[in-house]
């Protein structure tokens, strides 16, 4: 019998516009990818005690978040102060250097933020989470749409999902760890905001269903810290290996470990492909142990 498969894993707290702000208003255009610019994306804030003139290369900052040399700025508070195609150069914790100058008639006010484009980083691995992934959420006015979300998920492998709009909101059903792009399928939307909510799983932890034993797997979730509710699914997919036409496993609850909020174990005594915990809301950390009879 092989040691025990075991998770950790943890979200931070939710921000329904981490990923796109409401300020500046994004309408949906078919097809064209709306602007990343959240607290996840790579920003740079200027200082508060003066303003950045124009023809100024290095800009001082108070806070930088994920900028390397040769992102381009995407969008800015200030919008006329950067050209289309300004790059970083040069980057560290009290000054971004940019090329061409900052342009414009006054400059960067002061406390302005630049977005610049890269990916919104939307979860990271820790001690606490080493399953890391969560869901994105969308809220926006006018018609209902769908919208196709590309980022990376947990073994940094490319992931596309697509969210269908209803009622003016919409969450993927995959987990990302990265956001690179957000394009709305049709037009319609308007006001659109992308973020995180409170949800997101461990990845798949597939069975040995070609084993010739019976199926037994023991397993047990820990609430080690916090306040979480989870739920302990399973599927009948081959995460690896799905069906044509399949996106994405189907998930079933556990008839026992579901919506629960305290360390409990349970079992499988029947045949499933996959299995792992999802996290429903909290921000607390789960430690889920897996472990299958006839293997090792």
């Amino acid at each position: 019998m092989a040691l025990p498969k075991v998770f950790t894993k943890t979200l931070g707290a939710a921000s329904s516009t981490s990923i796109i702000l409401a300020s500046p208003s994004q309408n949906a255009s078919a097809g064209v990818a709306l602007t990343l610019n959240g607290s996840t994306t790579p920003y740079l804030s200027t200082t508060a005690s003066s303003a950045v003139l124009p023809g100024v290369v290095t800009i001082p900052v108070a806070s930088v978040t994920g900028l390397v040399v040769g992102e381009t700025v995407s969008d800015s508070t200030t919008s006329s102060a950067l050209v289309k195609g300004t790059t970083v150069v040069a980057v560290d914790t009290t000054s971004v250097n940019i090329w061409p100058p900052v342009a414009g008639s006054s400059g960067i006010g002061s406390g302005d933020t630049l977005v610049f484009t890269g990916p919104a980083i939307i979860d990271t691995a820790t001690a606490s989470n080493n399953a890391i992934g969560r869901r994105v959420v969308l809220a926006y006015g006018g018609s209902d749409a769908n919208f196709t979300v590309v980022g990376t998920n947990s073994t940094g492998n490319i992931t596309t999902d697509t969210i269908v709009g209803a009622s003016g909101a919409g969450q993927s059903n995959l987990d990302f760890v990265t956001v690179t792009s957000i394009t709305p399928v049709t037009s319609g939307p308007t006001g659109i905001t992308a973020g995180t909510n409170g949800v997101g799983s461990s990845p798949w932890w597939t069975t040995n269903f070609y084993s010739n034993n019976d199926v037994n797997i023991g397993l047990d979730v820990e609430v080690v810290s916090g306040s979480v509710n989870y739920t302990v699914q399973h599927t009948y997919d081959d995460p690896n290996n799905l069906q044509a036409g399949t996106l994405y496993p189907e998930a079933f609850n556990h008839p026992v470990l579901s919506s629960q909020n305290a360390s409990l174990d349970g079992a499988y005594t029947t045949p499933i492909a996959a299995v792992r915990v999802l996290i429903n809301s909290g921000t607390g950390e789960l430690r889920m142990r897996i472990i299958q009879s006839g293997i090792g």
